[in-house]
């Protein structure tokens, strides 16, 4: 499994484990968190896209979900 480091700062992002064994992360959260770092939310999200959603590290990259696509069933 590959995780989002610092560990201390995203480990508390994290949803669950895939059923391929990938982290699953809530990207609610990341973007939340880079808001704050960078001050701006659109910067925010531009950055979390490009720099992490988008990155392809091997067959257990990590995922990243959005609560608010969740069905309605599941918790939040």
């Amino acid at each position: 499994m590959i995780y989002l480091e610092p560990r201390k700062t995203f480990d508390s992002m994290i949803l669950g484990i895939s059923t391929d064994n990938s982290v699953v992360y809530d990207l609610d959260a990341i973007i939340a968190y880079y808001t704050s770092q960078l001050g701006d939310r659109s910067e925010a999200i531009d950055f979390v896209y490009f720099n992490i959603v988008e990155m392809h590290v091997g067959y257990t990259s990590p995922l990243f979900v959005s609560k608010e696509d969740l069905p309605d069933e599941l918790p939040r």
